[in-house]
């Protein structure tokens, strides 16, 4: 729990606006450091990557689900997947 509330909310902030952007050498750094955290609390937790997979499309159908969002336009005018 003190993972998830503590570590996981800095980490991942602003995990969906690095996206592809981060550069090898820092996501190598961040695995690195969620692996020690893993072993830490002692559980196996999601690699970066992994993550921003999930809370980018977690956001696409966030965004997608709200009438009044202003990017749900943009969704349809790129033609991202339902």
């Amino acid at each position: 729990m003190f993972y998830q509330s503590v570590i996981a909310s800095v980490l991942f902030y602003a995990v969906v606006c690095w996206g592809g952007s981060i550069k090898k050498r820092d996501a190598g750094r961040l695995n690195r450091l969620i692996r020690k955290a893993g072993f830490v609390v002692s559980i196996e937790l999601e690699s970066l990557t992994t993550t921003a997979e999930k809370r980018t499309m977690s956001r696409m159908l966030a965004i997608r689900g709200a009438a009044t969002h202003f990017l749900r336009g943009m969704q349809q005018q790129i033609g991202a997947p339902p």
